[in-house]
């Protein structure tokens, strides 16, 4: 289960699951940056596991000369087929985070989406922050968005269901060796499916040290998209701004 997302992240109900994540949050998200990060005209962005593009999407909107990478072709497919729909221009990358090296530097680098903790060695987990360091300017920021420990360990939903796109949706969720581990089985026409997630639950002090030890500090944190404070018992996310 080491290599859960390389299969649940190229499969066709990825979709299916995260269909409530509309561009709601994406939205959200960017105005929460512009009102708190000021950069320059025509900056450069780097969108780490990017997904199907949402948030470039909106960040080429703004004048952003935009890059995303990701390990999964099918949701950078899906990112093409936005760019040519919206004809907001951004390049897009297929890359492990653990390996990629852009010869670029940026003047704002995103890991949004909880897309952090996936790896079993924390080496791993924090390579791309700090490999990031090289890729970013001295006068850039790296957005940082991801779960709250304390918030998944007392709120925890153990079991849950659904219907998307006429597909039941089972989710099994715990807490184990210190990572929330979901299990899924989805009805499809071709039979019942399963798929994982395993991330790491690191507390805001770990993640800030992580940072620190990259070579950048603390500038804002915020409990949710809306810019709410960050409690550290009552917040959903850690949505963490860092400057070089």
């Amino acid at each position: 289960m080491d290599k859960w997302f390389i299969e649940w992240f190229t499969s066709d109900e990825y979709s299916d699951v995260y269909a409530h994540r509309d561009e709601k949050d994406a939205l959200n998200l960017v105005k929460l940056i512009a009102e708190n990060i000021h950069t320059p005209k025509n900056s450069w962005l780097l969108d780490a596991a990017c997904g199907s593009g949402r948030y470039l999407n909106e960040f080429s909107k703004l004048g952003f000369q935009s890059i995303g990478f990701d390990l999964s072709m099918p949701l950078l497919k899906k990112a093409r087929e936005t760019s040519s729909k919206t004809g907001n221009n951004f390049s897009l990358i297929n890359a492990d985070m653990r390996n990629v090296c852009i010869n670029k530097k940026f003047d704002l680098i995103l890991n949004v989406f909880t897309s952090f903790g996936y790896f079993y060695r924390d080496e791993e987990n924090f390579k791309f922050i700090n490999n990031s360091s090289l890729m970013i300017k001295n006068s850039g920021f790296f957005i940082f968005d991801y779960l709250n420990k304390n918030y998944v360990i007392n709120n925890l939903i153990k079991y849950s269901q659904k219907i998307v796109n006429n597909k039941k949706i089972e989710e099994f969720r715990e807490i184990s060796d210190g990572r929330v581990i979901k299990k899924m089985t989805i009805g499809t026409e071709s039979g019942i499916k399963e798929y994982f997630e395993s991330v790491k639950l690191y507390s805001p002090e770990e993640i800030i040290e992580g940072f620190k030890s990259a070579g950048y500090r603390l500038v804002k944190k915020f409990g949710n998209y809306s810019g709410d404070k960050f409690d550290e018992e009552l917040s959903e996310r850690f949505i963490v701004f860092f400057g070089r």
